[in-house]
C-alpha cells in the first residue's frame, strides 16, 4: 500500500464524515475534467490536514488553517515548495466545491533574486572584466568586406527572405522516409535548374537556418496599407486629406491593326505550330476564309 493510500485510509477510519467528503471531492474533480493524479495529490494533503486537527477540513476555522500553513512554511526552504503549494491548492479546491469561503487561502509572494550564474563568483567576474586583454581596454572596429556583386546583389539576396519562407512547396519534388529531393538553380552553371537529394536531417538543418529568431517577424503590410484597409478606409483617408488619385485607363486586350494602326485587330483563328489544318488547304494552297 502506498503512502497516499495509507493516509487516506487512516483519515477515512479516524475522522467521522471524511469518507463521504472525499467521495464528493472526487466526483467534483472528475466532473471538472481533472486527472486522477490531481485528485490523489489534493486528497493526500487534505487528509493530512484532517489528521493533524482530528477534524474535517470544512469544519476548521480560518485561523486554524493559517496556523497549519505557517507551520508548513517554517518547515520548508521556500513557500513555493510543492508540499506547501499543493496543500493550499487542495484545500482551496475542496472549500470551493463545498461552497465555503476560501479567499483567505493564498500563496505568499516570493521575491525574485537577480543572481549571477553559479559557474563564476562575483569576485571572479569582476577580475575578468578588469583583465588587460578585454574590450574595455581597446577600441574595437568591425571590419566588413564590400560584397562581391555590390550592395544591389546583397539587398536582392536578403530580399528573398523578407516575405517568403526558405523554400517554396513547388521546389520540393519528392519526400521519402529517409530523403528529400528539391530543385535549385545552379548559378555557377548558367542558372540551370537542377535537383538535389538530401537526408531528412540535413534538409531540416538547412531549413532551420532560415527560421527567424524569437520575436522577429517577416515584413507585412500593416496600418493603412494592410489588406483590411485597402478597400474603403484608405480611400476615405485620401478623400479627407484631398489626395488626387490618378485615373488609370484600363488597357484593351485587342491589338491595333498592323496596317492602318487605327482599328482593332480581332483574332478569328490561331493556327498551331505545325501549320493550318487540312480544312483550310486546297491542294498545296491555303483556302480563303470569309
Amino acid at each position: 500500500m502506498s503512502v497516499v493510500e495509507r493516509t487516506l485510509n487512516r483519515a477515512c477510519n479516524e475522522i467521522t464524515g471524511f469518507s463521504e467528503l472525499l467521495q464528493r471531492f472526487e466526483r467534483k474533480i472528475s466532473i471538472l475534467g481533472r486527472s486522477k493524479r490531481t485528485f490523489e495529490n489534493y486528497s493526500r494533503h487534505v487528509a493530512a490536514l484532517a489528521l493533524h486537527f482530528e477534524s474535517l477540513p470544512t469544519d476548521l476555522h480560518p485561523e486554524q488553517v493559517k496556523n497549519y500553513l505557517f507551520e508548513l512554511q517554517q518547515r520548508s526552504h521556500s513557500p513555493s515548495q510543492s508540499y506547501f503549494k499543493h496543500t493550499v491548492y487542495g484545500l482551496r479546491f475542496l472549500l470551493k466545491s463545498e461552497n465555503l469561503p476560501y479567499d483567505y487561502l493564498h500563496l505568499p509572494s516570493i521575491p525574485k533574486e537577480n543572481k549571477l550564474p553559479v559557474i563564476l563568483s562575483r569576485e571572479e567576474i569582476w577580475r575578468m572584466l578588469q583583465h588587460d586583454g578585454l574590450l574595455f581596454e581597446k577600441n574595437w572596429v568591425v571590419y566588413a568586406k564590400r560584397p562581391f556583386g555590390g550592395p544591389k546583389q546583397l539587398i536582392e539576396y536578403l530580399g528573398r527572405y523578407t516575405h517568403k519562407v526558405a523554400i517554396s512547396n513547388h521546389r520540393i519534388k519528392n519526400v521519402t522516409e529517409q530523403e528529400v529531393t528539391i530543385s535549385y538553380k545552379d548559378y555557377k552553371d548558367q542558372s540551370k535548374t537542377k535537383q538535389l537529394t538530401l537526408k531528412n536531417e540535413e534538409f531540416t538543418r538547412r531549413f532551420s537556418l532560415h527560421v527567424l529568431a524569437k520575436r522577429f517577424v517577416r515584413i507585412r503590410h500593416y496600418g493603412i496599407l494592410s489588406s483590411s484597409w485597402k478597400r474603403g478606409k484608405l480611400q476615405r483617408i485620401q478623400k479627407d486629406i484631398k489626395v488626387v488619385r490618378p485615373i488609370i485607363k484600363p488597357k484593351t486586350q485587342h491589338k491595333k491593326c498592323y496596317c492602318c494602326k487605327d482599328g482593332n485587330l480581332i483574332t478569328l483563328h490561331v493556327f498551331g505550330q505545325r501549320g493550318p489544318p487540312k480544312a483550310y488547304l486546297i491542294g498545296s494552297q491555303i483556302a480563303p476564309v470569309n
